[in-house]
């Protein structure tokens, strides 16, 4: 077994959804609607480039604000994924608003978006 994705060592209890199960869900929702919806809620939810595994510990502090998880440590595929089920735009708001610090990746889907 890995250990947490932060780093901090920790062997991980469950998985993070770093873009959250609820807004995932909502954009399901919107995309049905919109006849646009491609690929079932479970299949949304199970997306390995959504999850990181982590210690209870650190998720607690992660949700509760205390000590959140960086930009720099998600993998790349969040951003990816963030990007294909909320559109540049709202990914760079949702993923801003989550985690701190910055990164590149981050602000490449500023460019995403202009273009």
């Amino acid at each position: 077994m890995t250990a947490c994705f932060c780093g901090c060592g920790d062997l991980p209890a469950h998985r993070h959804h770093c873009i959250p199960a609820q807004t995932i869900r909502n954009a399901h929702r919107s995309a049905i609607s919109e006849g646009r919806a491609i690929r079932p809620l479970r299949v949304l939810l199970e997306d390995e480039r959504n999850l990181v595994s982590v210690a209870f510990r650190c998720h607690g502090n992660h949700h509760s604000r205390a000590r959140p998880y960086e930009l720099r440590m998600l993998p790349d595929g969040v951003f990816v994924f963030a990007a294909e089920l909320l559109g540049a735009g709202r990914a760079y708001n949702a993923l801003g608003r989550s985690y701190k610090g910055s990164d590149a990746r981050l602000d490449a889907l500023l460019v995403e978006e202009a273009a």
